[in-house]
């Protein structure tokens, strides 16, 4: 066996392919954990958002029943 040369040091393509694929599985890694952070956070201002139109059309629905109601009263003492 004989030994390396005194100096710089050798690499070779197989160490370089080796670390690109480190490098590729921890980049891979990074993405899924930052798109489960994010998806998370959508989905609770998605609920958020969801809740408030649920109770802002309930209200309107209800404020329309009682107008509603107390307009055919007005027109029925009218007549």
């Amino acid at each position: 066996m004989t030994t390396p040369p005194e100096g710089p040091a050798i690499i070779t393509l197989r160490e370089v392919y080796d670390l690109v694929l480190e490098v590729r599985s921890e980049v891979t890694l990074l993405k899924t954990t930052e798109m489960k952070a994010d998806v998370a956070d959508h989905e609770t201002r998605i609920r958020a958002l969801e809740k408030w139109i649920w109770r802002a059309s309930g209200i309107a629905a209800t404020i329309g029943a009682v107008g509603g109601a107390a307009a055919a009263e007005i027109i029925a003492k009218l007549s």
